[in-house]
């Protein structure tokens, strides 16, 4: 981000005065689209590391949820809150409460999408009927 922002002061202080004449148009104008491939380049670097960053966040996510997913499984680490004792125990509590609301999303996404499928099908079938009658 640091490169972006001298970038853009640098093409910012870089005409003071307006050009007089054309070949100073010319020259500020080509140095003006240097100076602009020069920024889209750091923009497009950037870019790419913030994909990566997304990609290993989502990576990281996907096995903490199955790491999650397996451990609450078991009956003596089920989902209902446990009884406060220490700060971790609150933190416990925010893991599960965490956990809980992300599983219920991934549950109604699920529904939703198998109500969609169930459309698709039904769309299809009504289309393969009207074809053969």
């Amino acid at each position: 981000k640091g490169d972006l922002d001298i970038a853009q002061a640098k093409r910012a202080d870089a005409f003071p005065t307006p050009a007089a004449n054309w070949k100073e148009k010319a020259r500020n104008g080509a140095k003006g689209a240097g100076m602009a491939a020069g920024e889209a380049k750091i923009k497009t670097r950037m870019a790419v590391i913030n994909g990566k960053i997304r990609v290993i966040k989502e990576d990281f996510g996907i096995k903490l949820f199955l790491l999650l997913n397996d451990y609450f499984k078991t009956s003596s680490n089920s989902l209902a809150p446990i009884a406060v004792h220490s700060a971790t125990d609150n933190i416990v509590n925010e893991i599960r409460g965490g956990f809980q609301t992300c599983k219920a999303d991934i549950i109604d996404i699920n529904r939703e999408k198998q109500t969609k499928e169930a459309e698709i099908q039904q769309l299809s079938v009504e289309a393969e009927l009207s074809r053969v009658s």
